[in-house]
């Protein structure tokens, strides 16, 4: 499979995420079920962008996707995503049970976590490739 497929399915699983999940930016917020799955999503992008780099073991890929998929979640959900919704709605956030207001932000917010895991990645396998700790972590994976 090659990378363009890969991005493929990042693009869709984001499409999935924006269409069918709620925003849990709402008024009364969502279930609890479905924080669970939003991040569950989130941590699925993250192994999928981290998946690209073929030329650093699986298990590193998948085990380095975890943490920035949390560290995604917590800058998005807490301080970025807040930050939109003010900035777009103020205080009227009932309009996001609307569906192009919920579309609309979900945009956003799955948008801006695929942005940010994308760059960390990008910043980790540079900065891996770059370095000695890289050739240790070669040494631990093989």
């Amino acid at each position: 499979m090659n990378k363009k497929h890969r991005w493929i399915y990042i693009m869709t699983a984001l499409l999935v995420c924006i269409i069918f999940l709620p925003s849990h930016f709402q008024k009364g917020g969502v279930d609890n079920d479905f924080n669970l799955i939003i991040a569950l999503f989130i941590i699925t992008i993250s192994i999928l962008i981290f998946l690209r780099f073929e030329n650093f073991p699986w298990l590193e890929r998948v085990l380095i996707s975890l943490p920035f998929a949390f560290f995604s979640l917590f800058i998005t959900t807490l301080i970025l995503g807040p930050m939109f919704v003010e900035l777009f709605y103020n205080d009227k956030t009932w309009f996001l049970w609307e569906t192009k207001h919920r579309l609309f932000i979900n945009a956003i917010y799955y948008g801006l976590n695929a942005a940010i895991l994308t760059i960390l990645t990008f910043a980790y396998f540079k900065l891996r490739s770059h370095s000695k700790i890289g050739s240790r972590i070669d040494k631990l994976m093989h």
